[in-house]
């Protein structure tokens, strides 16, 4: 990722977008754990464990970037499907739901990813060098922009599936997935706020 990344996600083309976006942010927000995680290590013997699971999750993100622009690049070939025909219209259709599903599975596997570095980030604060909480925090922050930003886009795409309950157990997984990020991040945030500003 460098500045043409960002050009391009500037422009007019629909991919890169929010998604890929996304899954950058829940792999920052899992660098930076890893940074607090390192930075601790001389006083937290949980330290390593946690910094290797941060970097592991830091490239399944990095992977994801790239998997949710080629399943939003899939949606759109699909939609350009020929429909003449009946037997073209019905191919069509099930292309386009099949590549829906798979432009859902890759933004809720960020949401994921990303929730586990809050998780993680959350169970290792008490440990983690005072001196680098903000970083934490901001890791925090990251994290909680890519689970919101993936289930977005997993919202998005079940507006055009037609498989209703496919749909009704993905918007109860998100809802669930997004009321447990709330909860975490909060608690997080609130804690850091509270431990580093001045008296």
């Amino acid at each position: 990722m460098d500045l043409n990344f960002f050009e391009k996600l500037a422009s007019s083309d629909p991919a890169p977008g929010g998604g890929t976006a996304s899954a950058y942010a829940g792999c920052m927000g899992a660098a930076l754990l890893a940074m607090v995680a390192k930075l601790s290590q001389k006083t937290s013997p949980e330290a390593e464990k946690v910094s290797k699971k941060a970097e592991i999750l830091m490239k399944t993100c990095f992977l994801l970037a790239e998997k949710d622009e080629a399943a939003f690049l899939e949606v759109v070939k699909a939609y350009k499907l020929p429909k003449s025909s009946d037997e073209e219209k019905n191919k069509r259709v099930g292309e386009i739901e099949k590549a829906l599903k798979k432009a859902v599975e890759i933004p809720f596997q960020t949401a994921a990813s990303a929730l586990e570095v809050l998780k993680d980030g959350n169970a290792f604060l008490d440990k983690a060098n005072k001196n680098a909480l903000s970083d934490l925090g901001v890791s925090a922050l990251l994290a909680r922009a890519a689970v919101e930003g993936g289930l977005l886009n997993v919202l998005i795409n079940l507006s055009s599936m037609k498989d209703k309950t496919f749909v009704i157990d993905s918007i109860e997984k998100a809802k669930k997935t997004l009321a447990e990020t709330n909860e975490i991040s909060t608690s997080v945030l609130e804690e850091i706020y509270r431990v580093i500003t001045p008296a």
